[in-house]
């Protein structure tokens, strides 16, 4: 079995999710992906972490690039 380039398969997919979008927030990659928001979350935290996306307050919205 292969690995994830980005360390597990829900960081790889919302990364790659993210960039194709350019900005979004975790409900809306939750829904496109299909998954739930707190596996979103958790790995939007870990990527912000780790410098591979940027994140921002829009009112009471966090968006991340």
């Amino acid at each position: 079995m292969m690995s994830s380039p980005f360390g597990s398969q829900s960081r790889t997919q919302t990364l790659v999710a993210l960039a194709l979008m350019e900005t979004s927030y975790p409900r809306e990659l939750a829904r496109l992906l299909g998954t739930a928001v707190n596996n979103v979350q958790s790995a939007l935290r870990s990527l912000e972490r780790d410098g591979l996306v940027v994140v921002r307050s829009v009112g009471r919205t966090r968006v991340f690039q």
